[in-house]
């Protein structure tokens, strides 16, 4: 018998082993009484754990994911080390290009635009952002020799095979770690966040949302730190953390 897939996202962790063995205890302990299932967990940007590529972050990273079968998926964020992720090897995962992570191999880091199909769901996925602290870590490099910031951070080159790959499925869930620039522009009236910057992905992601019916699609992002999930329509942006389940039946 086919096992019964399960999604659930989690916000920002940001290398937090604390957060992070939080948020998959609570997966746990909500699926433990189930059977034959298989459990995906979404991170929707700045996963933290591949950020200075060191035995610390390996350290944590290795001892708390294996202790749960579950499937990793990291859609990438803002603070991200694009480097050390891309230089990971390739390949060919629920029909979309990703990478493998080097120390587990149930973790995985999708490209930007692709789609990636689980029990019958596409799953679009296209990360990065403006980081508001971009110029203090292009100092810190300066003065320490010690790189936290790379371009990748906002990827224009995918911008045409996201399309191509959105147009080309029926697209339930959208996993992004930025927002369309018509939220954007809401959220200023809902929190402080007037320090984040307007970029071209905010643009094209109201592409996705306006022109090719993104808005119709369950829509998940992280990046802004809410004190609680905020839904604006169909779309949720989650807190640092926070465990969201993306269906209900």
């Amino acid at each position: 018998m086919k096992n019964k897939a399960i999604f659930y996202a989690i916000g920002d962790l940001h290398g937090s082993a604390k957060l992070l063995l939080e948020a998959l205890q609570k997966i746990e302990n909500e699926t433990k009484n189930l059977q034959n299932l298989d459990i995906f967990v979404f991170f929707v940007g700045d996963f933290g754990f591949v950020f200075y590529d060191d035995e610390s972050e390996k350290t944590k990273k290795v001892s708390i994911l294996q202790r749960f079968n579950f499937n990793f998926i990291v859609i990438l964020g803002n603070h991200e080390n694009y480097k050390a992720i891309y230089s990971l090897k390739t390949s060919k995962r629920f029909n979309g290009k990703v990478y493998v992570d080097k120390d587990i191999d149930s973790l995985v880091y999708v490209e930007n635009g692709e789609v990636l199909t689980i029990d019958d769901k596409n799953f679009w996925y296209y990360g990065g952002g403006i980081s508001v602290d971009q110029e203090w870590r292009e100092v810190r490099e300066m003065l320490y020799n010690i790189k936290t910031w790379w371009e990748e951070e906002i990827d224009e080159t995918n911008f045409d095979k996201g399309i191509t790959n959105f147009k080309s499925k029926k697209i339930d869930v959208i996993l992004t770690h930025d927002v369309p620039l018509c939220v954007f522009n809401k959220l200023v009236y809902f929190f402080d966040c007037t320090s984040k910057k307007r970029s071209p992905l905010q643009g094209y992601f109201d592409y996705i949302y306006f022109d090719l019916n993104g808005k119709s699609s369950l829509w998940i992002a992280g990046h802004y730190h809410p004190e609680k999930i905020l839904k604006f329509n169909n779309l949720y942006i989650l807190p640092i953390g926070k465990v969201f389940k993306l269906f209900n039946e």
